[in-house]
């Protein structure tokens, strides 16, 4: 995904305008450049939205030019399908959102949104609405998807590996 052009959210819960922030240090994210993403996540943590939560099986999400396109993986994977399948609008399938959780008392994934996307070393990937995120697009619905233990790149540096984060250089 590309972030050119991109604001990131640090989540500090200080606003100085009408918007929206989660709790405090929970996460820092971005929405990407709109129809930037390519590729393929898988979600083995959590999807603490819809009665989803922790991750039985895994669940992919192929990604092209910034949309969903599959979803695949066992009972969890073919709910959230159906669901986004139902809700008649095409910008649900938008790929809204990349966070990292940084917070260091959530250790382990519960199904409640506010702990598992602040697991700390983990990333999450945000689909549908991107509007109160940094990007235009506004859906029919917003969920998260958090994988575990990730390796992350940034310009080809790696800032997270196995779900540590690098130390400043």
């Amino acid at each position: 995904m590309s972030l050119v052009g991109v604001t990131g959210n640090s989540h500090a819960c200080l606003l100085d305008g009408p918007g929206f922030s989660a709790v405090p240090n929970i996460e820092a994210s971005c929405a990407p450049a709109q129809g930037t993403a390519e590729g393929v996540f898988v979600c083995d943590g959590s999807i603490p939205y819809y009665g989803v939560g922790p991750i039985r099986e895994p669940v992919t999400f192929r990604i092209a030019e910034g949309f969903v396109t599959d979803i695949e993986g066992g009972d969890q994977a073919d709910f959230l399908a159906e669901l986004l399948a139902r809700q008649d609008d095409p910008w649900v399938y938008n790929l809204a959102q990349f966070a990292f959780g940084l917070n260091p008392a959530c250790t382990d994934f519960t199904g409640e949104m506010l702990n598992d996307e602040g697991v700390n070393g983990t990333v999450h990937i945000g689909i549908g609405t991107s509007a109160n995120l940094g990007g235009n697009v506004s859906a029919k619905t917003h969920f998260d998807a958090v994988n575990r233990a990730p390796t992350v790149w940034i310009d080809e540096e790696v800032v997270l590996t196995a779900g540590k984060f690098l130390p400043e250089a």
